[in-house]
């Protein structure tokens, strides 16, 4: 193979792009037959190299690998040592198992420094903007990322599906990135105009600043505006068919809406409840409200709008019941997990607290009854007190209250 003058990757291409576009730079008809050689040459070069190599374009990127993705990792470094560049060059553009988990319990892909919910990650097709691909030939990685359903440069529309035959496009499986696999010319496609929230609701996902109000207005970093995207498409149940446009109207008015829907639950609870507040778990009145909004991705309420909106609120209740010996809502339960997301600090140390006094628990346990994580044990004004006076702080990071000996 001639390495010379090959094609260097763009900083926003998906992995996939790029070794089809290096696969026909370098002759090769089918990108299966370039893995196969590349597959050969890793293993005559590289001495620990040994197992198989995805010949699919689909099975190309690393977070494919189920098992181990040495192999392919090993392949990216070969390929960038063979065009004499940064070794990690490619490594770079691929998708990455990552280690981060987003509310409730979402695994998340890695890419040059940012997490993304995996669930957010398109399966079966890549949409495309035809006038992107006349300018530049090659897929945008953020392409492969159901939010986007626009293009935020041309404010124009994502193609879905070919103008021609109407199949669904996937460059993946034609192996070509201009044409449909019945040959239409995807450049040529006319564009629809695309609306203006959901122009700036992708702008915002790509890192831009925008001069917005509510959620669009904060500095967030990337992956954590992903984290709130997945944490609005998860309370409406389906990330697929979200209406992002209605999304944008709710972050752009953030925290009213979520305020408003938080009184709803209470008034409702308080109209058709049997018993008395202080047996009322807070996840009978607001569902999994702490528990989805725990890591989106950081548990940093700093870094964490969503989780910090509720700490706000759960602080307001007790504030404005504070002093009353009647039964009222700031003596409804939460679970350890949901005090150890509301303090900040893991469920070990909440049970630690719980040992040295400093958090009782509603009601006299058993002699050596194991506390469940899940268990509604403490009362919410108990844990907001606790936070209030023991926890503020200038300083990142989880809290640690008491060491562990």
């Amino acid at each position: 193979m001639d390495w010379i003058n090959t094609p260097s990757p763009y900083q926003d291409e998906a992995l996939e792009s790029y070794l089809l576009r290096l696969s026909h730079h370098l002759g090769f008809p089918e990108y299966a037959d370039f893995a196969e050689e590349l597959w050969a040459l890793l293993v005559e070069n590289t001495p620990d190299a040994y197992g198989s190599y995805p010949l699919s374009l689909h099975q190309a990127n690393i977070y494919h690998a189920k098992v181990a993705s040495k192999l392919r990792a090993q392949g990216l470094f070969f390929v960038g040592r063979q065009r004499g560049v940064e070794e990690s060059e490619l490594l770079k553009l691929a998708l990455m198992h990552s280690k981060t988990k987003f509310s409730p319990n979402y695994k998340a892909v890695f890419r040059d420094g940012i997490d993304y919910p995996f669930t957010l990650l398109r399966k079966d097709h890549t949409p495309v903007c035809p006038e992107c691909v006349a300018e530049s030939p090659y897929i945008r990685q953020h392409w492969h990322f159901l939010p986007h359903q626009v293009c935020h440069l041309h404010q124009t529309r994502l193609l879905s599906h070919c103008p021609a035959c109407h199949a669904l496009l996937d460059y993946q499986s034609s192996e070509s990135i201009c044409y449909c696999e019945c040959g239409f010319d995807l450049t040529t496609a006319k564009t629809t105009k695309a609306e203006q929230d959901l122009v700036t609701l992708s702008q915002w996902l790509l890192g831009e600043n925008l001069a917005e109000e509510g959620m669009l207005a904060l500095p967030l970093d990337i992956s954590a505006r992903y984290g709130l995207l997945l944490w609005y498409t998860h309370r409406l149940g389906d990330e697929e068919n979200v209406d992002l446009a209605e999304c944008f109207t709710y972050f752009k008015a953030w925290p009213e809406p979520l305020y408003t829907e938080l009184d709803q639950a209470l008034k409702k609870a308080e109209a058709v409840r049997v018993q008395p507040w202080y047996e009322k778990p807070l996840s009978s009145v607001f569902d999994n409200l702490v528990k989805d909004a725990r890591n989106l991705p950081s548990r940093n309420i700093s870094r964490n709008p969503i989780l910090k909106a509720i700490d706000a609120y759960l602080s307001t209740l007790v504030n404005e019941h504070a002093g009353q010996h009647a039964d009222n809502p700031s003596n409804m339960l939460v679970s350890t997990f949901e005090a150890s997301t509301l303090l900040g600090c893991t469920t070990d140390e909440v049970n630690r607290l719980n040992d040295h006094g400093y958090l009782q628990t509603a009601f006299r346990l058993k002699l050596h009854e194991k506390i469940e994580s899940y268990k509604p044990i403490y009362h919410l004004r108990d844990v907001m007190t606790l936070r209030l006076t023991h926890m503020q702080s200038s300083t990142d990071g989880l809290n640690v209250f008491l060491p562990e000996w």
